[in-house]
C-alpha cells in the first residue's frame, strides 16, 4: 500500500514537499489558485526527479503530459487499478 498525504492547492502541495519526503505526487492538473504546468515546474524545481502522475478528468491533456514534465497520465475513475499501475511503475522499491 500507499501512504497518501491529501492537499487542496498547489500552494499545500509545494509546502509539503518542503518538510516531508515524498516518493511521488499525483496530481489532478486543474487545482484551485496553481494548477498545470506552472504547479509541475514548481513541483520539480524543489525536487527535480520527483515522479508525478497527472490524474483529470479531462482525457484531451493526456497529448501534452510529458512536455510538462509529468511520467504518467491517468484518467480519473471509480477503477483505480490504472493510478495504482502507474504509481508502482514510477515509485522504485526501496
Amino acid at each position: 500500500g500507499y501512504e497518501a498525504v491529501a492537499v487542496g492547492s498547489g500552494k499545500e502541495a509545494l509546502e509539503i514537499l518542503a518538510h516531508e519526503k515524498i516518493d511521488a505526487v499525483v496530481l489532478d492538473f486543474l487545482l484551485p489558485n496553481s494548477g498545470g504546468p506552472q504547479l509541475i515546474d514548481d513541483l520539480l524545481a524543489r525536487q527535480r526527479h520527483l515522479p508525478i502522475i497527472i490524474n483529470t478528468g479531462y482525457a484531451p491533456l493526456r497529448q501534452n503530459f510529458r512536455s510538462w514534465g509529468a511520467e504518467a497520465f491517468v484518467v480519473k475513475s471509480s477503477d483505480l487499478t490504472e493510478l495504482k499501475s502507474a504509481l508502482a511503475q514510477v515509485i522504485a522499491p526501496a
